[in-house]
């Protein structure tokens, strides 16, 4: 198939001033319906501070954490933004989950409180990351939602699959981000996609000799979920594989047995 159709829509769009993620930014908000599901109910029902998030990732929130709702679940996610999201998760989880939030931009500090806890620092601060993890007693879902850029996906994820609970859930949010210069995308070497195989050749160590190269998640990384810009990555304990066949060579099933008699059937 040629490629000069989108050649030529990409070089109208840039002439036009467009940039390539907003053109898919709707216009208005929907209006809420019957037939969503709760959590996007609560997304477009929102009308305090804002959260942005692209429509595809609510359906799939609720696919890997509709089992912590009413739970005690203890939630962090990178990047407050405007506050917004972080009422999303309470409003999603319920008020017994523990839910934090850290962001390198001061201002945040506004929401502490309100619908979880903010704590100021970087994502790439090993040392930051690990006292916010001891203060919230340990944590059973990691959301980046932060930079974006490839070396502080790397760095936040080298320190908190770690501390996370076994079979916890780690996600990382608008991974399209690797297909641009500006996050270490495109040919840097911390390009997140780089990464991602990576990790599925640490998954896969069984069968091939290189070993695990991503000391974090060696040995403990179960399953590995890439959507439309999203990750989930699994947290288990990885026992060794095995295998076996079962069944009967020539494939037919044995002749049923007949009733036993009463006298076959004493001791």
């Amino acid at each position: 198939m040629s490629r000069l159709p989108l050649i030529l829509s990409d070089l109208k769009r840039r002439l036009s001033g467009v940039s390539r993620l907003r053109q898919y930014m709707l216009d208005s908000p929907l209006p809420v319906t019957p037939q969503m599901s709760d959590l996007e109910r609560i997304f477009w029902s929102t009308d305090g501070n804002v959260v942005h998030k692209w429509l595809h990732y609510l359906p799939l929130y609720e696919r890997y954490l509709a089992r912590y709702r009413g739970t005690k679940v203890r939630m962090l996610e990178i990047g407050v933004y405007k506050g917004g999201s972080l009422h999303l998760w309470r409003e999603y989880l319920g008020p017994q989950a523990v839910i934090y939030g850290i962001d390198i931009n001061p201002d945040c500090a506004a929401f502490d409180g309100i619908d979880g806890q903010v704590r100021i620092g970087s994502q790439a601060d090993a040392a930051f990351l690990a006292g916010v993890i001891r203060e919230m007693g340990g944590v059973d879902v990691v959301l980046d939602d932060g930079s974006h850029m490839g070396r502080h996906i790397r760095a936040s994820l080298d320190t908190l699959f770690p501390l996370l609970a076994d079979d916890g859930l780690y996600l990382i949010e608008d991974v399209h981000t690797a297909y641009s210069r500006r996050y270490d995308g495109r040919f840097s070497r911390h390009n997140f996609m780089r990464l991602l195989g990576r990790l599925t050749d640490d998954m896969h160590h069984w069968y091939h000799s290189a070993g695990q190269r991503i000391a974090a998640t060696a040995d403990h990384l179960i399953g590995l979920h890439i959507h439309d810009s999203l990750v989930v990555l699994e947290k288990g304990r990885k026992e060794k594989p095995a295998h076996i066949q079962v069944g009967r060579e020539d494939g037919r099933k044995p002749a049923a047995a007949g009733p036993r008699k009463e006298a076959e059937a004493q001791p």
